[in-house]
């Protein structure tokens, strides 16, 4: 667990999509906000379920993979340790956050009207961008006046570059009340990053699966039992909010900043 404080704690997981058709390949940032005594109620239970079903560390994308810890299980095996992790998430209460773009998309966007490239950089900025303006909301309806401390798993160098960028940007203003620290840590000692890797997965398959492919299909396990039972503030730039986004700019109409779905 990171260290201990009063207020608000915020884990966050990103997800890139690189494998695929061009067109499917989609950029989700997901996160959860609650108190510290939440988040350690959810730390406990989670390393009892890891312990219990003899899995180690939970990572979404190599539970069934070749070598995987549960490479061998039955899928209904594997569907009642989803429900069962879902539901230790659930009972905490956290605020859900998130954001995602199709990648095909953007690039399309800002290679037709490139002062949209002056507003977001990459597609990780533009979802960040949003993901903290959520935060902003969550904070004052919920932690008004509370500290926030954010835990981050970014290995990869660009995209820490790019959560420091947009993290800098933000403090200047609002985040000067709120803000206490920024943390970079590791998911295999951290089990709160894996519980958020496990969140971000299912609302990065959500999206993609459900929002820019067929949208009948039924959504996956945490975002199916998390429905009205916890508060959620994530959104997704679909295929339409981008030809919206995108008839405004050829009708003329001066955006000075990307709105919101």
């Amino acid at each position: 667990m990171v260290p201990s404080a009063k207020g608000a704690l915020l884990i966050l997981w990103t997800y890139l999509d690189d494998g695929g058709a061009e067109d499917q390949k989609v950029m989700v940032i997901s996160g959860l906000l609650a108190s510290f005594p939440r988040w350690s109620s959810i730390e406990s239970r989670w390393l009892a379920a890891e312990t219990t079903h003899g899995i180690g560390g939970f990572h979404a994308r190599a539970m069934r993979r070749p070598g995987g810890p549960c490479e061998s299980w039955s899928k209904e095996r594997y569907l009642d340790l989803l429900r069962e992790l879902a539901d230790i998430v659930i009972d905490a209460r956290p605020i859900h956050l998130g954001f995602g773009t199709s990648i095909s998309d953007f690039n399309t966007a800002v290679a037709r009207f490139p002062h949209l490239g002056t507003l977001t950089s990459s597609p990780f900025d533009f979802c960040m961008n949003f993901v903290l303006q959520q935060l902003a909301s969550a904070m004052n309806q919920h932690f008004p006046g509370e500290r926030l401390a954010i835990v981050f798993d970014l290995p990869r160098s660009d995209l820490r570059a790019a959560a420091d960028r947009c993290l800098d940007a933000h403090q200047k203003s609002f985040w000067s009340k709120y803000l206490d620290s920024v943390v970079f840590q590791n998911s295999r000692s951290c089990a709160p990053l894996r519980v958020a890797d496990f969140v971000a997965n299912d609302t990065f398959r959500y999206f993609r699966d459900c929002v820019v492919g067929d949208r009948s299909r039924r959504p996956p396990v945490f975002t199916e039992r998390a429905i009205g039972k916890i508060e959620s503030f994530a959104k997704y730039y679909t295929p339409d909010a981008w030809d919206t986004l995108i008839q405004m700019m050829k009708d003329g109409v001066q955006v000075s900043e990307i709105p919101v779905p």
